[in-house]
């Protein structure tokens, strides 16, 4: 599982308490935690959209071996 994470100072918090936002007991494979500008609402709109277009298309890359 990837996890794209917001890069605000809110998340610092939150990482404190539990660094993998309690995703880590779902992921029997392992967890990839990947931080992302923005906010919650805010990450999958201009101009942070564009870093998680950048970030999703490396994990793409990486699952396909680099093809």
């Amino acid at each position: 599982i990837t996890l794209f994470a917001i890069e605000e100072t809110e998340l610092e918090f939150y990482e404190y308490f539990n660094p993998d936002l309690g995703w880590g007991k779902l992921a029997g494979g392992g967890l990839e935690i990947r931080q992302v500008p923005g906010e919650h609402l805010t990450m999958m709109d201009e101009p942070h959209v564009q870093k998680l277009a950048e970030q999703l298309k490396d994990c793409i890359e990486k699952i396909n071996g680099g093809l």
